[in-house]
């Protein structure tokens, strides 16, 4: 659950702090497909994504030939600050504050992806 403050701050300064499973990655694999998203989760054995359509791949490190984790940049557009009014920033915090207490409801299954060697 994140406070309203961090919520305001992901908003309209995304890339002031990436929360972990939200940091940018490219990949390409040892068969040379190349894929981009979002690194869920990473080890020095396994790394989760989701690719740019939302489909989760489940990668062993060893398949990747190559991986790039930017953390300086969020994925998140950096400009809704001129492009949102202060009131319409405000519902969105109302509403994503609301979503968090709410975490009892049940999660759509994902649709994935396992590599296999």
């Amino acid at each position: 659950t994140r406070s309203t403050k961090q919520l305001r701050e992901g908003i309209l300064e995304p890339s002031a702090r990436i929360a972990e499973g939200y940091r940018p990655v490219r990949i390409v694999t040892a068969k040379g497909e190349k894929l981009e998203g979002v690194a869920r989760n990473y080890t020095n054995y396994s790394l989760q994504m989701i690719d740019k359509t939302g489909k989760l791949h489940l990668f062993d490190t060893r398949e990747l030939k190559q991986m790039e984790i930017d953390n300086s940049r969020s994925p998140m557009p950096a400009d809704y600050a001129t492009k949102l009014s202060a009131t319409e920033v405000d519902n969105i915090i109302a509403f994503l504050a609301r979503q968090s207490a709410r975490s009892t409801r049940p999660k759509l299954p994902m649709q994935t992806t396992r590599r296999s060697r």
